[in-house]
């Protein structure tokens, strides 16, 4: 059995129970429908240039033209969430990206907080990188009475890569401000990941810039992001020594 063959089994079985876990909820909720109002829907689809794709802080390759498409299916328990991106570029560059899973938001002694699952598949063409499966559990942070999340929104991640045998922790801080200028309201959003493996470590650092615009009677949400990446894994085809990458593109919602 071929290795992408492999991939493929894992990720489609991944792929039917969390479908089916989905549809379990999507029908209680649904049944529920009448006693809790559900938040509706949310799809959009995203299309710009990347140099680089970074994932758990390893670097994949890049310098194409990415397009893809998300959606959020809010329940009366857990948000559940898939979509997926593909990078044309070069043959080896070639790349699609896959994630499913759900999110809870959850809110204890005066402390907002979230919890994510989640399934991914890496699809490569590069011949010296293995396509894997990789599964995560997310915790975040969102609000707290010491009014520290006003300022920084702490998470910490947990994550398996299920092929190359990757199992490691993701620290990471961010926030969202807002600043006007040049008559246009702006997202500014800086972050750090420090990821500590079993088999190799890595710092992260981006900035996010973005707005919104309405191009001829169409909202749309250009974005620029500039990254710096650092690790020091044993494979040279996913090393990043000291590496800055660019992402810029535009994001329409449905």
């Amino acid at each position: 059995m071929t290795l992408f063959s492999r991939n493929a089994r894992l990720f489609f079985y991944i792929m039917k129970k969390l479908f089916l876990t989905m549809l379990i909820v999507g029908s209680c909720a649904f049944a529920n429908a009448q006693e809790v109002a559900s938040p509706e829907p949310s799809v959009q689809a995203v299309v710009g240039y990347a140099d680089e794709i970074n994932i758990r802080g390893l670097s994949y390759g890049g310098d194409g033209i990415l397009a893809g498409a998300n959606a959020k299916i809010p329940t009366k328990w857990v948000d559940l969430y898939a979509g997926g991106y593909h990078l044309l570029a070069s043959e080896e560059e070639t790349q699609s990206h896959f994630a499913a899973g759900a999110k809870k938001a959850w809110n204890v002694a005066d402390i907002a907080f979230s919890t994510t699952a989640g399934i991914s598949s890496h699809q490569i063409n590069n011949p010296n990188i293995d396509s894997t499966a990789a599964v995560s559990l997310k915790i975040g942070i969102d609000n707290d009475p010491t009014g520290i999340s006003k300022w920084i929104n702490p998470s910490l991640s947990l994550w398996k890569d299920v092929d190359y045998g990757f199992t490691g922790t993701t620290w990471s801080v961010n926030h969202t401000w807002s600043v006007n200028a040049l008559d246009k309201d702006w997202s500014l959003t800086p972050s750090f990941d420090l990821g500590l493996g079993d088999d190799y470590d890595y710092e992260q650092l981006s900035l996010k810039v973005s707005t919104d615009l309405n191009v001829l009677g169409v909202d749309i949400e250009p974005s620029l992001k500039l990254t710096y990446l650092d690790n020091d894994v044993d494979v040279d085809s996913l090393k990043a020594d000291s590496q800055t990458s660019v992402w810029a593109g535009f994001t329409y919602k449905f």
